[in-house]
């Protein structure tokens, strides 16, 4: 595209996600730094913010699709807020890490399955259960590879950590 020489993709989708998800999360987890509230606690809340997120995906009509995704956008906003709340407190450990993927990888199937049978209502096409598998294993694939990459590189998650934290001035502040 014109006028677009020298742009990365990954420079275009970072900025996007560090004006829509990081930059908001990192304003709320400075007030909640000093309250009782846990990761953990956040991690949960996202989670149940998946539920309905699902069930109005699930829905037909397009004012259901609007609150599935703006449920669907605070629960990852909350996604966000539980690992810098842990990464600011200096309390990660790996309970946290394991729940925080186990609930988000689960949360997110249940979405896909909302959207699938959304689209499904309106369609009564075969092929929307095709692509929602597709997806809903593409989620356990992927996930499954990172536990896998984890278990033979145990430092890697660390190294790669520390690495994007020189490169990143957000994570500068963690």
């Amino acid at each position: 595209m014109k006028g677009t020489e020298g742009v990365k993709l990954n420079d275009a989708t970072g900025n996007i996600l560090l004006a829509l998800y990081r930059r908001p999360a990192i304003y709320i987890v400075k007030h909640l730094v000093n309250t009782k509230i846990t990761p953990n606690q956040i991690t949960f809340v996202s989670f149940l913010f998946k539920f309905p997120s699902a069930y109005f995906f699930s829905l037909t009509e397009y004012k259901y699709i609007l609150l599935g995704a703006i449920t669907f956008y605070l629960s990852i906003l909350l996604d966000n807020m539980d690992g810098s709340l842990s990464r600011l407190r200096n309390n990660s450990n790996t309970y946290g890490a394991w729940l925080d993927l186990g609930v988000d990888e689960f949360g997110l199937v249940m979405v896909l399955f909302g959207m699938s049978w959304g689209v499904y209502s309106r369609t009564q096409s075969v092929w929307v259960w095709i692509f929602g598998f597709l997806a809903i294993s593409s989620v356990f694939g992927a996930t499954i590879f990172y536990q896998m990459f984890l278990q033979y590189f145990p430092q890697a998650k660390k190294g790669i950590f520390l690495e994007q934290k020189k490169k990143n001035k957000i994570l500068k502040q963690f």
